[in-house]
């Protein structure tokens, strides 16, 4: 038949949607781990890719506050401004983000365990104009970077050297 085509209409690439989820059990008591971590303006001091972490809101952080995260992963500078969704206390964090490029919503769940806390960040980020067949990499090179932060973690709550 003349005009019409047997291929299909061009369908839109799939983006790139990066799902994470990584596990850490540290050897200090939960109330401790989670101070610790609850408390975002410890974040730089365990996650070197972040470079700044800007209050929005006044106060200490709760359920509604607001906060800017600057980061520089894989060469690329990404901007966020995330909401506390839900914490908490001692047990979990949620977060959301609102604006940048590469939207994203998390948490991380804290529990106690025989000789420490079980600390668990799942994440999903979603990579627009990047290609879904890249999600692999991309989480592979991700979950590195999340396993670096932790055992910074672990190092700082555990007793170890001081990290800067």
């Amino acid at each position: 038949m003349l005009g019409h085509s047997s291929f299909p209409k061009e369908k839109r690439p799939r983006l790139a949607v990066i799902r994470l989820k990584h596990t850490t059990v540290i050897a200090a008591a939960p109330d401790v781990v989670f101070a610790y971590v609850a408390d975002l303006r410890n974040e730089r001091r365990w996650q070197p890719d972040i470079k700044a972490l800007i209050p929005v809101t006044e106060g200490t952080f709760s359920r509604g506050s607001r906060f800017i995260e600057v980061r520089h992963s894989f060469g690329i500078r990404f901007r966020w401004e995330f909401e506390i969704t839900n914490l908490n206390p001692g047990k979990g964090i949620h977060v959301i983000s609102h604006g940048g490029r590469c939207p994203y919503h998390g948490s991380r769940i804290f529990s106690a365990v025989p000789g420490g806390t079980c600390v668990i960040e799942q994440g999903e980020l979603q990579l627009p104009g990047v290609p879904q067949c890249s999600s692999p990499l991309i989480t592979w090179l991700s979950q590195r970077s999340i396993r670096n932060a932790y055992a910074r973690l672990k190092t700082l709550l555990e007793g170890g050297s001081r990290l800067t």
